[in-house]
């Protein structure tokens, strides 16, 4: 049960505090706003100041819905997954969700560490260098992945945590994840489901233009209830959404959705 480990866990994390660098993060992107808006400053410099990656990984890694949702792909991988399994992670980034998933899984399964940058594959290589049953590869979401070498049906497990808000179009890469999976296979999509402040004056200046509907509904993310949608008229079946309302960091906005190719 997910929600009963995960309230286990974070008995061993009260009283966490970051060194407030994602509070220096949020800072520096509010005070560089206009030249932001204006486009006179690249975004990803204020992510990583003076070439440093320190803001990104604490960013994606030790904020408590991060760590929540982290948590909850890796528990939910140990419940799913088995020995021989190929697991494809996109835009796998700083890694802060395989660092976890990796020291947790299933002996035996096989890691597909992707992201279409190389300056992550190579931090990744040298950060998972213990572990030898990691496959490195560049893949571009908006492209098809079967023509970047990923066959048809041959992934069991297809992570996506905080990287389908930069799709250029969510439908054509939710297809190009289904087609790569098995039938029966898993998807674990980790979203923000409203558009927060917070990230509306960060990310937001990081992010591909869409040209699906979250143009034309002027949203910079979808919700709840659209990626519901979106999944189930995919050909997916909706297993779990977590956090639900019973949970307090519900009202945080960002979401885990555990679905099944049918």
């Amino acid at each position: 049960d997910i929600e009963k480990a995960w309230n286990e866990a974070r008995e061993s994390w009260i009283g966490y505090l970051s060194d407030n660098l994602v509070i220096d993060y949020y800072y520096r992107n509010a005070k560089h706003l206009l030249p932001l808006l204006k486009g006179e400053l690249n975004a990803t410099y204020l992510l990583f100041p003076e070439g440093k990656i320190d803001s990104a990984i604490d960013f994606y890694t030790n904020t408590i819905i991060g760590r929540y949702l982290n948590f909850a792909i890796s528990e939910t991988i140990k419940c799913y997954a088995s020995s021989n399994m190929t697991l494809l992670e996109l835009g796998a980034g700083t890694g802060a969700t395989s660092d976890l998933v990796l020291s947790n899984m299933p002996y035996g399964i096989n890691y597909i560490y992707t992201d279409i940058s190389t300056f992550f594959l190579k931090l990744a290589k040298e950060r998972f260098s213990n572990f030898s049953n990691i496959k490195y590869k560049i893949l571009d979401i908006d492209k098809s992945f079967q023509k970047q070498g990923i066959q048809k049906e041959t992934i069991d497990i297809v992570i996506a945590a905080g990287m389908l808000n930069n799709a250029k179009d969510t439908i054509f890469t939710i297809q190009s994840i289904k087609n790569i999976l098995k039938t029966g296979g898993y998807l674990l999509i980790a979203e923000p489901v409203a558009d927060l402040l917070e990230l509306q004056i960060s990310q937001v200046f990081m992010m591909t233009k869409p040209v699906d509907a979250r143009e034309e509904n002027n949203q910079t993310f979808f919700n709840e209830h659209q990626w519901a949608n979106i999944l189930n008229e995919q050909g997916f079946e909706l297993l779990e959404i977590l956090p639900d309302q019973s949970n307090m960091l519900h009202i945080l906005q960002q979401k885990l959705f555990i679905g099944r190719k049918k």
